[in-house]
């Protein structure tokens, strides 16, 4: 019975982690058309597609290789351990420099 209920909250969360990317990549598009000019709308929504696309195979890739290279045949929670840390790392907000 443990399974079932680890599955079902772990498709629960998926689920809501799918429609809240789907809510936010709906909206930053409409957000980088009203941050520019008329001129350059088109430039700036082919970089954030870019961006975002960068980011979505960078993010998806760098955890991979972390747990993989952890791994002899199988791999290892250690390697699992430090994808997460990797990625929360890198998750972190950045402030703006001060100026």
């Amino acid at each position: 019975m443990a399974r079932r209920t680890a599955r079902s909250a772990f498709a629960l969360a998926g689920t809501a982690l799918g429609v809240a990317y789907g809510f936010a990549f709906a909206s930053l598009g409409g957000l980088v058309v009203d941050a520019v000019r008329p001129d350059p709308t088109g430039a700036a929504t082919g970089v954030n597609t870019l961006l975002r696309t960068l980011g979505g195979a960078v993010g998806a890739y760098s955890p991979a290789v972390i747990t993989t290279a952890s791994a002899t045949a199988v791999p290892t929670e250690s390697g699992y351990t430090m994808a997460f840390v990797a990625s929360a790392a890198a998750s972190t907000p950045s402030r703006p420099a001060k100026g």
